[in-house]
Parts: C-alpha cells; sequence; structure tokens
C-alpha cells in the first residue's frame, strides 16, 4: 500500500522540478547595452574608487581574462584600471545558458569571459595572477546570482534577472573592496539582440 502511494507522489516531484526547470529565464542570446535604461558604470566607479588614481588608468590592450580578475585588491590603481577596462567593454554581452552551467562573455572580443556552475555550490578557481577565489552560482526565484569572493575578502555578487517578456536583461553589479571608499555599484539594462 505504501508503495503504491509513493510512487505517484515521486513522480509529482519529479514533474514539478522538470516544469520549474522549464520555466526559469533564458538568459542565452546576444544583449546590447540600452544607455538610456542603464547607469552610468564610470561614474558610479570613480565615486567609489575616487580620482587621485586616473592618471595611467585604463588600457584597452588586454587579452580575454575572468570576471574574478576584479577581485585582485592589491592595489588602488590596478583595481581601478580593471574596473574601467570592464566598463569599457559593457556594451555588448553573450550568454550560453544550459541546465548546469552559465557562460558569460563581456565585450565584443570577449574580453572578460567566465563560465558558473548553477548548482549554487562554491567552485574554487585559480586566476593567473596567483589569486584564489570561490565562485558561487544559484538560482534566486527568476534571476541568477553570481558571487565571486577573493582569499582578499574582495567580494563581487553579480544578479541578472530578465526584465518584462524577456528581451530585456537587467544586470546589478556589486564589488566590495578594502580600497573602495564604499562599495562599487550599479545597474545595467540590455536589449536581446540578434547576433551580428
Amino acid at each position: 500500500m505504501r508503495t503504491a502511494t509513493t510512487i505517484p507522489f515521486v513522480f509529482c516531484l519529479v514533474m514539478m522540478e522538470t516544469s520549474a526547470f522549464a520555466q526559469q529565464a533564458d538568459f542565452s542570446g546576444h544583449w546590447r547595452l540600452n544607455e538610456k535604461m542603464s547607469q552610468n558604470p564610470f561614474e558610479k566607479i570613480y565615486v567609489s574608487m575616487g580620482t587621485e588614481q586616473l592618471k595611467g588608468a585604463g588600457t584597452s590592450a588586454y587579452n580575454s581574462v575572468n570576471s574574478g580578475t576584479l577581485l585582485r585588491d592589491s592595489d588602488r590603481a590596478s583595481t581601478l584600471r580593471a574596473l574601467l577596462d570592464y566598463a569599457e567593454v559593457l556594451e555588448t554581452v553573450e550568454i550560453e545558458q544550459t541546465e548546469d552551467e552559465l557562460t558569460i562573455a563581456v565585450g565584443a572580443g570577449d574580453e572578460f569571459f567566465s563560465l558558473f556552475y548553477l548548482d549554487g555550490e562554491k567552485h574554487a578557481r585559480q586566476l593567473p595572477a596567483g589569486l584564489s577565489i570561490e565562485a558561487t552560482a544559484a538560482w534566486e526565484g527568476e534571476s541568477i546570482q553570481i558571487l565571486q569572493v577573493g582569499e582578499n575578502d574582495a567580494v563581487l555578487k553579480e544578479i541578472y534577472s530578465l526584465v518584462g517578456d524577456g528581451n530585456q536583461m537587467a544586470l546589478l553589479f556589486q564589488l566590495e573592496s578594502k580600497l573602495t571608499q564604499i562599495p562599487v555599484q550599479f545597474r545595467l539594462v540590455y536589449d536581446r539582440v540578434e547576433a551580428d
């Protein structure tokens, strides 16, 4: 008797989980920054980091790097430079999403490239610069929350949410570091576009 009631119950749970994934937001695609609906990341960076270290900050000559690079927290000038490099290429984002993984490429040349596992577990990573970080990505309702924590206690939090009918995406970016006067925080809105 117990088996007869357990099987339908388990079947219902499996169907609910399958249905829940089918209803989750799909971030896959190409996205272009909607400047009118977005905050200016450069202004937010300067408010948080100050402007005394502007000399020589920012560069357009660098290879693809992981977004965890923003957690280096080694010195004010290099952190400001990394943030300005990131803000410079935020105009385009490409996302590939599966049930288990999320790949985010920021910039027309994939200047900032990251892979996250959507299991809510902490995953240790070693960046080329020698920094160890822990990355966690998980669903929070219909949004994806990504948390990266450096061994130096710097924290990068990103929340991706679809807006309206799914043709717009909002990104909330927040970086907490010992080098910032206040967290670097800004909100960007993207429009879904066809691939070039």
